[in-house]
């Protein structure tokens, strides 16, 4: 079934660092921040709405990303 898609429902870039944040701002993509040293606030001082620490909790994770919207 997911074979030869040609379109999505969303795309949801995922990132680390500051610089994805920002890219994210300018093309007005939903981002997901991933950051494993806690350091969260790295990223929504920055406008990111959805930050997880890792993938460990699927549900979250898949949460986190069906909900994750542009950076403001």
């Amino acid at each position: 079934e997911l074979h030869q898609r040609t379109s999505f429902d969303k795309v949801v870039y995922i990132g680390d660092g500051p610089w994805d944040v920002k890219a994210c701002k300018r093309l007005n993509l939903p981002f997901l921040g991933v950051r494993d040293d806690g350091l969260h606030d790295s990223l929504k001082s920055r406008g990111a709405h959805n930050v997880i620490t890792n993938y460990a909790d699927h549900s979250h994770a898949l949460e986190m990303l069906e909900s994750a919207t542009p950076p403001m």
